[in-house]
């Protein structure tokens, strides 16, 4: 019997604690803010291809230029860190036309072409990524690499590596503005703010690291300086629009008397 007693009497605590926090006044704010920062990085995506009579040829033909690329690349004044990156390697015969490899897989053999179907020439192409900084180099890199016999270029994309230092940042400018909207409509209703009850985040885009940029967990190379500095026959001056940060997040205040 004493602790059903004992029981009620908890109970009726609680209720009584429940119903003075649902009756106490509180306020709900949204704060946004935005960081506004000028990529640091830049990534370039190429093509590099060859052809010759022969398999052999081909390949060591690709493997110099690929070797000369990562040599020059590095060397270009003013840069500070890159890396160069190989993927994509493609190694196939050009044939003669009307000589597609679907018309003659009817046998099952394992040369399937007939002899007027010898390959007239061989082919390696392959994709080279380069990730540098600063990102006052990137026209300067671009054009270099031109030089070098590219069969195409582009700037893939500018790159702020350091993402989460800018998003926290934003996070906290979005809390300040919050608070600072919670004191404003507080003071017109002659109230002041508490403490805070809940704060969530209104933010759902979620950002690559700089590992999904990079393709791997590695750093870029720091550039020595031990190799001498190249410049490209034409410079070129590349200005990335700023990468733009945005946060929001809600809270829910308590509301006090004014003193």
């Amino acid at each position: 019997m004493k602790r059903i007693l004992l029981a009620t009497a908890a109970m009726a605590i609680s209720n009584t604690c429940y119903a003075q926090e649902a009756d106490r006044p509180e306020i709900l704010v949204t704060g946004k803010a935005q960081v506004e920062v000028i990529p640091d990085t830049f990534k370039i995506v190429g093509g590099l291809t060859t052809r010759g009579p022969s398999r052999s040829d081909v390949l060591d033909d690709l493997a110099q230029r690929i070797e000369n690329i990562r040599q020059t690349i590095p060397a270009l004044e003013g840069l500070e860190s890159v890396d160069v990156k190989t993927s994509e390697i493609a190694i196939y015969s050009i044939r003669p036309e009307g000589c597609d490899v679907e018309d003659y897989l009817s046998g099952y053999s394992e040369d399937p072409y007939p002899e007027e179907c010898n390959p007239i020439e061989e082919y390696a192409g392959v994709t080279i990524t380069i990730l540098g900084s600063p990102i006052a180099q990137a026209g300067n890199a671009l054009s270099l690499a031109s030089e070098l016999g590219f069969d195409h270029l582009e700037v893939d994309k500018f790159i702020v590596s350091d993402a989460v230092q800018y998003e926290n940042k934003a996070e906290s400018l979005a809390m300040m503005d919050a608070i600072d909207r919670a004191n404003r409509l507080a003071s017109a209703s002659g109230s002041s703010i508490g403490e805070i009850l809940a704060i969530s985040d209104g933010n759902s885009r979620q950002r690559p690291n700089w590992a999904d940029y990079s393709q791997e967990v590695r750093e870029p190379i720091l550039v020595t300086g031990s190799r001498m500095a190249r410049q490209p026959n034409v410079k070129l001056m590349l200005e990335p629009e700023p990468e733009i940060f945005s946060a929001e997040v809600k809270l829910r205040i308590a509301l006090e008397a004014a003193d």
